[in-house]
């Protein structure tokens, strides 16, 4: 069923008559002036829309081919097929922290949906805004005024001396409201010398690694070129380490999927355990994180994403 006639058709809908005569059909002459009753080309319309739609309403494409379009439509709709399973991560075995940024509007709960349930503490205020997301259902809000950051120094997130992959997407509305806004850090929160590795965003769009221990030892630095992160837009960026040794690995920076960066190298910080996101660690007021992250999360053991270019996720990262 569709749109096909013999001759002779409209490229628009046929209205309705007006007043046009409502009633059944007069197949009887039942007085002597007896007129046949007149369908009209509007009534043709109306039943080829009524059944065409009912074809699109099954998800099929009308054919005027076929003609059990409408049989099949009636039993899809009457038996739906099951929906598809729930998307699946082969390495969520490996998932060490995973923050969908979702909630109710202005919510301070900021849930990690890995298998360790990780408790985050918020320094200043985080919280859930539904307004704004690469993905409906809200993200984490690092308002203005510095101070909001996440963070947390359990010992199920430990970096040295394993490949890992740091992922998540980001809104940066103004580069410039901060000195290098980090959007991942690794540092002790109690002992300065220990050294950090942050993941920072310059005013004039530089992305900035940098991994030290505190003394000086084996320190690892890159960065992305200028202009590299945009503003006011989500950017979906990734940290991978592929570790080869004791003091040897491969670093690779992506932003939207486009390798910008790599490094000989692997992170060094002498206090490898825990995660700062939004600020640079050690209660710190540089490199405060102010925008927007949504699906942010720690993948360890697994290095996600060595090629030169890759399809960026288009949904939410599944729980499973």
């Amino acid at each position: 069923m569709d749109h096909v006639y013999q001759s002779s058709v409209s490229t628009v809908s046929t209205p309705a008559p007006v007043p046009g005569s409502s009633g059944h059909v007069q197949s009887e002459p039942p007085l002597p002036s007896y007129t046949p009753t007149t369908p009209g080309p509007y009534w043709y319309w109306h039943k080829t829309e009524s059944i065409r739609n009912v074809i699109l309403a099954a998800g099929l494409v009308p054919d005027p081919q076929n003609l059990h379009q409408l049989r099949d439509a009636i039993a899809l709709i009457a038996n739906p097929p099951p929906p598809p399973p729930p998307p699946v991560d082969p390495y969520f075995a490996h998932v060490a922290l995973l923050l969908h940024g979702e909630g109710s509007p202005g919510s301070t709960s900021i849930v990690d949906s890995s298998s360790n349930h990780i408790a985050m503490n918020t320094h200043g205020t985080v919280t859930i805004d539904t307004s704004q997301g690469e993905f409906s259902g809200g993200s984490m809000d690092f308002p203005s005024g510095g101070g909001n950051w996440l963070w947390t120094q359990s010992e199920l997130l430990g970096f040295n001396s394993r490949d890992f992959t740091v992922e998540g997407w980001v809104k940066i509305p103004n580069l410039a409201s901060s000195d290098g806004q980090s959007i991942f850090c690794v540092r002790n929160e109690v002992i300065e010398a220990d050294g950090q590795t942050t993941l920072f965003v310059h005013a004039d769009g530089t992305v900035e690694f940098y991994s030290g221990d505190g003394f000086g030892n084996n320190p690892v630095g890159f960065s992305a070129p200028a202009a590299s992160w945009p503003a006011d837009e989500w950017v979906f960026f990734s940290l991978t380490q592929v570790y080869t040794g004791p003091i040897a690995g491969i670093l690779y920076l992506h932003l939207n999927g486009v390798l910008v960066a790599s490094h000989t190298g692997r992170i060094s910080t002498a206090y490898p355990v825990g995660i700062n996101i939004g600020n640079y660690g050690y209660q710190s007021a540089d490199q405060d994180f102010i925008g927007k992250i949504q699906e942010y999360r720690v993948t360890l053991n697994i290095a996600r994403y060595t090629a030169d270019n890759y399809s960026v996720p288009m949904a939410r990262f599944p729980n499973s």
